[in-house]
């Protein structure tokens, strides 16, 4: 989580900007099978010599850009400034009221001031296949293997993670 400003949205005196955030890679959401409503996901281009990018959700768009079009409107995190270039459905995650959260997804492969790092983050690995996923596992856990420093939790299938 963290603290956002939005160019054009005048932020209320007490007002929660918290907005919650994850650093994605290419082909995050299709991965996920999630609907990008408009714009594009992040792609291998999108890294620490191109401009800043995110995705934002449905929830972030109607709050922040309500009546706008959000892709090509710039939030601000970490200190820089991000441009949304797309616009994604909203993910299961809930405010205890069961409203949709406030979501951006930042390109994994940017650095927005340089003094940011994504290492501080968890590291998802996300892995489509047309296997069983059972199969699968090995070839992910050896993918894993390579990052002593962050072994793996839990290798779990994608329709385990959306049925919770």
């Amino acid at each position: 989580m963290n603290q956002t400003k939005v160019d054009g949205y005048p932020t209320a005196r007490g007002e929660d900007v918290t907005v919650h955030m994850s650093h994605v890679g290419p082909n995050y959401f299709r991965t996920l099978g999630s609907r990008v409503v408009k714009g594009r996901e992040c792609r291998k281009a999108d890294n620490a010599a191109a401009p800043a990018v995110g995705v934002v959700n449905e929830a972030r768009a109607q709050k922040y850009w309500a009546g706008r079009d959000p892709i090509g409107g710039r939030f601000e995190q970490y200190g820089g400034w991000i441009t949304a270039i797309g616009i994604v459905e909203n993910a299961v995650t809930t405010e205890v009221n069961g409203s949709p959260v406030p979501f951006a997804y930042l390109a994994f492969n940017q650095s927005v001031t340089g003094q940011h790092s994504v290492a501080l983050d968890p590291v998802h690995l996300f892995v489509r296949t047309q296997d069983q996923a059972a199969d699968a596992v090995a070839t992910v856990a050896r993918i894993a293997s390579y990052i002593p420093a962050r072994p793996a939790a839990r290798l779990n299938p994608v329709a385990a993670l959306r049925d919770d």
